[in-house]
């Protein structure tokens, strides 16, 4: 099966062996990506590790279309889980 609980042990891996080591985030146009918890523990995760980060995101207009949603973001009302 899939382990989906080891990223940050493959993050800070990757951090570690590799001083380039960058996470790219490609966000879809509904944000959905924030609503998931794993997705959310893993931008956290490599912010705790120093990864410099990047957001590709449709346009800015969507983004100021979520923000408000994404400066309420609360991790009792995110999804937890993926159907197998």
């Amino acid at each position: 099966g899939c382990e989906m609980n080891k990223f940050d042990n493959m993050m800070n891996f990757l951090a570690s062996t590799d001083k380039h080591f960058e996470q790219v985030v490609a966000v879809d146009a509904g944000f959905s990506l924030f609503g998931r918890a794993w997705c959310v523990a893993e931008l956290a995760e490599a912010r705790r590790l120093g990864i410099c980060q990047s957001l590709k995101l449709k346009s800015a207009r969507v983004l100021q279309e979520h923000a408000e949603e994404l400066r309420c973001l609360q991790v009792e009302q995110m999804k937890a889980s993926r159907p197998e």
